[in-house]
């Protein structure tokens, strides 16, 4: 397994993203593989910022009304991600190393990391998540994205008042 992962290393250190350490002899992160992880990291905030309204979605097709975080809806972001172009794999794979849901599936990733079946653990969002047609998820999309501006003009408004009154009290 250490050959396997040695393997894996030398090929991030061929792209700059580790460097032997001349303290312990390991690797570690090198200058652009950090840059490379802030980049990742904002990416996936970015991600959550515009797609995590879309984590619980109730609609009714009679109504003409969806709603968002009520706690009672279904979770299409995976569906979502695929009608926004974005590749469903790796968003999925980002926003789980994101949030800490690997960290208990990998422990021992030295093991695991060769295992066939460990893909589909860590993508189970994408293999195993709820579906509607396309018109619907674009209808959900569509008022998904008037939800969030609506929630960032509210807090900016918020936003706005308290630092009217922060300029008013002694």
């Amino acid at each position: 397994a250490a050959q396997r992962v040695l393997h894996i290393a030398s090929d991030l250190q061929s792209r700059e993203l580790l460097k032997p350490s001349d303290v312990t002899g390991r690797f570690e992160i090198a200058e652009e593989g950090r840059r490379t992880l802030g980049e990742m990291i904002a990416e996936t905030e970015s991600y959550i910022d515009q797609f995590d309204v879309f984590k619980d979605v109730a609609y009714d097709l009679d109504d003409n009304a969806v709603e968002f975080g009520k706690g009672h809806g279904a979770d299409y972001r995976v569906q979502v991600y695929d009608a926004e172009g974005l590749d469903v794999h790796r968003t999925v794979f980002l926003l789980r190393m994101y949030d800490g849901t690997l960290d208990e599936l990998l422990n021992d990733w030295l093991e695991s990391i060769h295992r066939a079946d460990i893909f589909n653990e860590v993508l189970r969002p994408v293999l195993d998540r709820d579906r509607v047609d396309d018109d619907i998820i674009d209808w959900i999309i569509e008022s998904g994205f008037a939800h969030n501006e609506e929630q960032a003009d509210r807090n900016r408004e918020r936003d706005s008042q308290q630092a009217i009154v922060k300029r008013i009290q002694p």
